[in-house]
């Protein structure tokens, strides 16, 4: 079968440019590390981004990539011009729950003031964010993680943003 991504394959030996903002263990783990195995013939990575120099480095190397790393998003899409950006977008109470869940000892002391404040500048800056075709995706409800059928859905509505901004809102497909 052929991928879900493969519609959007550029032409003749190009690739998708990805970027990914966020090198934590569910970025480089769930997405990079699996992108990058899944489908090495339509992507490439072309920029890591987080605010953390060491996580980038280790990131780079965990995934297998060798594209360039920064921690500041605007010089990335600028230099790396990616053809999709995803914002996964949850309510700062969910983001908690799911935090909790995971049981991460490093994750333990993250407050909900702190998540307010991360929430509230994704929402002002993709507000307003223009550069690239932009999916803004509901996460509250769907488990990118443990239900690979939330996961299909996501990838089957990438192949539908080429450009403009988009938004996602699926719900939950636990019947």
């Amino acid at each position: 079968m052929a991928s879900p991504l493969a519609s959007h394959a550029l032409s003749s030996g190009e690739k998708i440019k990805v970027v990914l903002v966020g090198t934590g263990v569910r970025g480089t783990s769930f997405w990079g590390k699996t992108l990058v195995k899944d489908y090495p013939d339509i992507l490439e990575f072309v920029g890591l981004c987080d605010i953390n120099p060491g996580r980038l480095e280790y990131a780079r190397g965990y995934m297998g990539v060798t594209c360039p790393t920064y921690t500041d998003f605007e010089q990335m899409v600028k230099e790396t011009k990616p053809d999709l950006v995803i914002y996964l977008q949850a309510p700062v109470e969910v983001l908690l729950d799911r935090v909790k869940k995971r049981g991460r000892n490093f994750e333990r002391f993250i407050e909900t003031n702190y998540l307010e404040r991360i929430v509230e500048a994704y929402t002002r800056f993709f507000y307003y964010y223009t550069d690239t075709p932009l999916l803004i995706v509901n996460a509250t409800d769907i488990d990118l993680v443990d239900k690979v059928q939330d996961y299909d859905l996501l990838v089957d509505q990438l192949r539908k943003v080429h450009t403009g901004r988009h938004y996602f809102n699926p719900g939950s497909f636990d019947l």
